[in-house]
């Protein structure tokens, strides 16, 4: 585990080059660069926590790292694909930071293991390609047979604190009610998009 002190404005190029046992990274509000090679062949470096004043990361900085998990407080276009690649195929959850107003083209593009996104309500405008190819998250994340009763009705569960982004997506006809309990704080982006729901019940 690495925390980037606080008060640090840059990582240097080359700063982490090949530490192969570096797990999770946290990089503060502070930094406002990430240097060319920074955390090249980190290739044990599953999660990392970006703080909100980054404005540039260099030429693979994060080349042949394989995150799972990604809390950010900055979106570039084309983000993954830009800047993590081998991630497009292994990221599993993003949490997009408070500070964040826009999610921009491509961000999140080919992602294709992403199964969670938690987008606050700073999140003002999502690019609409932000997400395309993320097949494990643009789809219906319950089961017709399973989850949902002979009327159309499925009950969120009352141990979930929220629905998460695009939860019912593209759920076809067969979803017609959902009951949200009051353990839901939150209903987040596109949860609901592609629907043919007729009443929430909360």
């Amino acid at each position: 585990t690495v925390s980037i002190p606080n008060g640090s404005t840059s990582i240097d190029e080359f700063a982490f080059y090949e530490c192969s046992s570096l797990e999770t990274l946290s990089i503060p509000d502070s930094v406002k660069s990430i240097g060319w090679y920074a955390f090249y062949r980190c290739t044990s470096l599953e999660t990392v926590s970006m703080g909100n004043s980054v404005k540039s990361i260099g030429n693979n900085a994060f080349k042949e790292v394989k995150l799972n998990t990604l809390v950010s407080d900055v979106v570039f276009d084309r983000f993954i694909a830009s800047y993590i690649p081998e991630t497009l195929p292994t990221l599993k959850s993003v949490t997009i930071g408070s500070s964040v107003k826009d999610i921009n083209t491509q961000a999140f593009q080919g992602c294709t293991a992403l199964e969670t996104v938690f987008i606050p309500p700073s999140v003002t405008a999502v690019a609409v390609d932000a997400f395309d190819g993320c097949t494990s998250l643009l789809q219906c994340h319950i089961n017709n047979n399973k989850d949902v009763n002979s009327n159309g009705n499925y009950e969120v569960p009352s141990s979930h604190a929220q629905i998460s982004a695009f939860y019912f997506y593209n759920c076809g006809s067969f979803l017609k009610t959902v009951t949200i309990p009051s353990s839901v704080l939150t209903i987040q982006y596109g949860s609901f998009y592609g629907t043919s729901i007729e009443r929430l019940d909360i």
